[in-house]
């Protein structure tokens, strides 16, 4: 069997990388005899490089690539048994561990990598945030796919009935994948097959600084779910290093607050605002509609928030505060089509606050253009408003910060989020060739995938460990250098 010199670097670098004893906890107790837990995570990680999981274990049984990971491994005091585990061992741990055991491996994903996330320059503390214009090192994306495996076989739980290939081992139970559907049965009548899945990570400036923080899988189309679960982990394990949030699907307004509650910013988009037009008169017809804030809108929505007075000579001056389309603004109370004018509410700061009991807040304060003077407005961007049945929050109508689609920083987490899913997607072949299709194991098939583009990042900014290593952080440099001169 041959394979190439770079996949075998892929191989030295899983090795070698930081967070594998802490990860391999989760797994020890289901490990007996020989079993090595560590092994088995890069037996996990190794698969997707070379492309199978009988594809790996046949080139550790008759080469010496073994001996190369072990080499690479003691170069960092990581002591690997003298043999390397072999398929079936994966399997009866996974028989051994049976349903939980994808889950926990995930969860510990997140603390493992915290060491390698912060040693290539992302989410630790670098000073207060800007949040006019987020740190691209400070910001974690999230997102979610559908993961396919090749097999198309499926089996519809609706109807009892199996399509595909019935062929299989014993003749009686052919593998499928599982098959997920929306909340609208009807409209998602064929659903889908394969593990949806939610990532999370970080992206530096560098072609090669990206790391994966999180994984986690979910169902019915609950995508925002699992990314707001996976952001809530990433807080927790980074603090202050943390300074903005990107989804990409864009969040609805309850997260965005809920994301400003753990003192984070969210970078939103606001596609319909036109903040520089000289006037914006909004239709009647839109004037209390809030729409849908987990897509671009195509129309202005407005909603009128409060109206506050300041004394002028003897009497009182008011003026109407109202969200438009994510921006405030304002107008004469009187005025029942309102024609607001172009000066927007100007912001003098825009920073976190955190009262005695620990809660958060995002608090601007603002400058409400009247021809008497000047007048400050204080707004609390993650305060809540009594609806007319319910409690909502400020942030469905008001947006902390309009991000327009062009902004550099946003299109690049955009850019590098699909790649992510390519790679994931351009090794589909292991899904249907070697990997179990139950939702918990595919799940560890997916960790391993994480531990791989880790283990890439790592071997590149360690730059003196596998040859490969040292050739992409020489082709980074050597571009890095180009750009400096220009």
């Amino acid at each position: 069997m041959t394979i190439a010199r770079n996949s075998i670097s892929d191989l030295e670098a899983i090795a070698a990388m930081p967070g594998l004893e802490e990860m391999s906890e989760s797994i020890a107790p289901f490990c007996v005899g020989s079993t090595d837990p560590v092994s088995m995570l890069i037996f996990c990680a190794g698969q997707w490089p070379v492309g199978a999981r009988n594809e790996l274990a046949s080139l550790m049984k008759y080469t010496s690539v073994w001996e190369t990971m072990r080499e690479s491994a003691s170069r960092v005091g990581r002591i690997l048994p003298r043999r390397p585990p072999t398929h079936d061992q994966l399997r009866h741990l996974r028989d051994r561990a049976g349903v939980g055991i994808g889950a926990q491996v995930a969860l510990a994903l997140s603390p493992a990598m915290k060491a390698l996330t912060l040693d290539v320059g992302l989410l630790g503390p670098s000073g207060p945030a800007n949040l006019v214009s987020p740190n691209r090192a400070n910001t974690g994306y999230c997102d979610g796919t559908t993961f396919t495996p090749l097999t198309d076989n499926w089996f519809d739980g609706r109807t009892g009935e199996f399509h595909g290939n019935t062929r299989s081992k014993d003749g009686l139970n052919p593998r499928w994948a599982a098959t997920f559907y929306g909340k609208n049965a009807e409209r998602d009548k064929n659903g889908s097959r394969g593990l949806p899945i939610a990532l999370m990570g970080a992206h530096g400036e560098l072609r090669w600084q990206r790391v994966v923080t999180g994984v986690s899988m979910y169902f019915d189309r609950n995508e925002t779910g699992a990314s707001m679960g996976l952001f809530h982990q990433a807080v927790e394990i980074y603090g202050a290093g943390l300074h903005a949030f990107a989804y990409d699907r864009l969040l609805a307004g309850k997260f965005i607050r809920e994301v400003m509650l753990a003192g984070v910013m969210p970078l939103v988009e606001m596609k319909g605002a036109s903040p520089h037009d000289p006037h914006v008169a909004v239709p009647e017809g839109l004037q209390y509609k809030l729409g849908n804030k987990s897509q671009p809108k195509p129309l202005a929505i407005a909603r009128a928030l409060e109206t506050i007075t300041h004394p002028v000579g003897g009497g009182r001056c008011a003026h109407q505060i109202w969200a438009l389309d994510g921006m405030l603004r304002s107008c004469p109370p009187d005025e029942h089509r309102p024609n607001f004018d172009s000066d927007i509410l100007q912001r003098s700061d825009l920073r976190f606050h955190e009262d005695a009991n620990g809660s958060r807040s995002l608090v601007g304060h603002y400058e409400v253009p009247c021809r008497h003077g000047d007048v400050k407005f204080r707004f609390d961007h993650s305060g809540q408003r009594m609806g007319s049945s319910h409690e909502c929050a400020l942030a469905d109508w008001v947006r902390p910060i309009h991000i327009p689609l062009e902004a550099p920083h946003l299109r690049g987490f955009r850019v590098d989020v699909e790649s992510v899913f390519r790679t994931a997607k351009g090794a589909e072949t292991l899904f249907g060739r070697a990997s179990s299709l139950e939702p918990d194991f595919f799940l560890l098939d997916i960790v391993g995938f994480a531990l791989w583009q880790n283990a890439i990042a790592w071997d590149v900014h360690a730059s003196q460990h596998t040859v490969c290593g040292q050739h992409c952080a020489a082709a980074v440099a050597r571009k890095a250098n180009r750009s400096a001169q220009s």
